[in-house]
């Protein structure tokens, strides 16, 4: 009887623990494929500035040469603009990779507070086996006497 009261005490402490674990799993695997992603995006991104980037760069040669200051004057509008969008750009994914900071922020928030849970529940547990078990100690010492 002991014997069974031990294995089911273990059984509902190991339930939680193999339930975290899952969570943990899962989360870490969804984390991978995040992060793959973001990789990827950040690369994607990289290489398309880059070309952006040498076009804006090779223009400028173009508008040193110009002698009329109406036709520099559109060559280098025409350079801020492109400029400007570069920087947007860039804005966009930082504003981006912020919300997603921030989202990961919150749920690590709410994955401390599920752990404190299970803290807690493991602990419940834990004293509920331990007074089961001094309970039927007792009762088969006294049934032994």
């Amino acid at each position: 009887r002991l014997a069974k009261l031990l294995i089911d005490g273990t059984q509902l402490v190991t339930n939680i623990q193999v339930a975290a674990d899952s969570r943990e799993a899962h989360r870490r695997s969804e984390e991978e494929e995040l992060t793959r992603q973001r990789v990827e995006k950040l690369e994607n991104e990289a290489k398309g500035n880059q070309d952006k980037f040498e076009e804006i760069t090779s223009k400028w040669a173009a508008a040193k040469e110009k002698t009329i200051p109406q036709d520099l004057w559109d060559r280098l509008n025409q350079q801020q603009l492109l400029c400007a969008l570069l920087i947007e750009e860039k804005n966009k994914l930082i504003s981006e990779l912020q919300q997603e900071l921030k989202s990961k922020d919150d749920q690590y928030v709410k994955d401390l507070r599920r752990q404190a849970e299970d803290i807690n529940l493991l602990l419940e547990r834990m004293e509920e086996q331990i007074r089961n078990l001094l309970k039927n100690c007792r009762r088969e010492l006294l049934q032994i006497e």
